[in-house]
């Protein structure tokens, strides 16, 4: 299955080049982050006041879309190849389109220009929203588009971060031990990674919550799957 199927949330409690070098990988593999801003370069914008020019700039600053090497998928050194097909390609800009319209854009990408004219490319977007109820942060896109999402505490962060029908993974970046331990106890998902981003591993069990589906792969669980139980009851008479 293709690395844009997996549903994730990203919680960022920090910010500045860490959290937007995640944000690269994000980009291109279309992921769901909810980010709140605390480094002496971003600072903290509270709840209201449009997020998007500074945000913007300090992407474009730390070449979050320049970092991103689109084209041919066989060549050395490329990170995002083209989408499958034109069909997908169209289904991409329209909700880039809709994105633009329903919420606030802070990269806007959109079918490929120049040399990524000659295939079927989408440039990154990110945008910013507040529903968290909007199909645009509830459905899989299925393409390099990510949507950013704001929290005043850990509580609206766990509200907004669990509030998917989905539970296949989540990230924690912080710097505080206890903060990332509260949080992957509360998370709803199958895998929780502490300042890092999409660790698997064949020792360890990975499979998701809710719709992301049943059983798991890998580690001991899986192992399961391929054993068969026999009971065995014998009574004996005194």
């Amino acid at each position: 299955m293709a690395e844009t199927a997996y549903e994730y949330e990203v919680i960022i409690i920090g910010g500045g080049p860490v959290g937007v070098g995640l944000a690269i990988d994000l980009a291109i593999h279309g992921h769901r982050s909810i980010i709140v801003e605390r480094h002496e370069t971003i600072q903290r914008i509270p709840k209201g006041q449009n997020l998007t020019p500074r945000t913007g700039e300090h992407f474009r600053r730390w070449g979050v879309t320049d970092a991103i090497r689109a084209g041919d998928a066989s060549a050395s050194g490329t990170e995002l190849g083209p989408i499958i097909d034109r069909a997908n390609q169209q289904r991409l800009a329209t909700i880039i389109d809709r994105a633009a319209s329903a919420a606030q854009m802070v990269v806007h990408g959109g079918i490929g220009e120049g040399d990524l004219a000659k295939g079927y490319f989408i440039t990154p977007s990110m945008f910013e929203i507040d529903d968290v109820h909007h199909d645009l942060v509830q459905e899989e896109l299925f393409g390099p588009i990510v949507s950013l999402e704001r929290f005043g505490d850990e509580d609206e962060a766990l509200a907004k971060a669990n509030a998917t029908r989905y539970g296949l993974a989540a990230s924690v970046y912080t710097t505080d031990l206890n903060r990332s331990m509260r949080m992957g106890r509360k998370l709803s998902f199958g895998t929780v990674c502490m300042n890092c981003h999409n660790r698997l591993l064949a020792e360890v069990e990975t499979g998701g919550y809710r719709e992301s589906g049943i059983g798991r792969l890998h580690g001991i669980e899986a192992m399961n799957d391929f054993l068969e139980t026999k009971h065995i009851y014998l009574e004996a008479e005194n």
